[in-house]
């Protein structure tokens, strides 16, 4: 059975520094998606976190993130084979599109055309 390949969406993207941003990504398989938050130091280091909970706690000093990368091809691999489940995501059956809102723009992923 061959494995379905993720797709990435770009949600937001919030600049806390010209050289430091937080990064928000859907990753979907076509049964089920999840979301995922990047911490971009300088483009040259990545810390990926799996919650805003964990994100938070990155910035309170309680963890160092749930993956970290120094190349950006290296993260760019792993965002692309992240293993999404039902347990890791939300199950995507029934759900026609999904909407998204940034500085008052809609961003619409459409499930039965995998695009957006």
């Amino acid at each position: 059975m061959e494995k379905m390949k993720t797709k990435i969406t770009q949600l937001y993207v919030d600049y806390i520094k010209p050289s430091r941003s937080i990064e928000t990504y859907m990753l979907s398989n076509g049964k089920c998606f999840c979301i995922v938050y990047i911490y971009n130091y300088d483009g040259r280091h990545f810390r990926v976190f799996g919650s805003i909970l964990s994100l938070i706690g990155f910035f309170n000093g309680e963890n160092q993130g749930d993956y970290n990368f120094e190349d950006e091809d290296e993260l760019d691999n792993f965002l692309e084979n992240y293993p999404i489940n039902n347990s890791a995501g939300y199950n995507m059956d029934g759900i026609k599109e999904l909407i998204f809102y940034e500085n008052n723009q809609q961003i619409v992923f459409d499930n039965e055309k995998k695009q957006h």
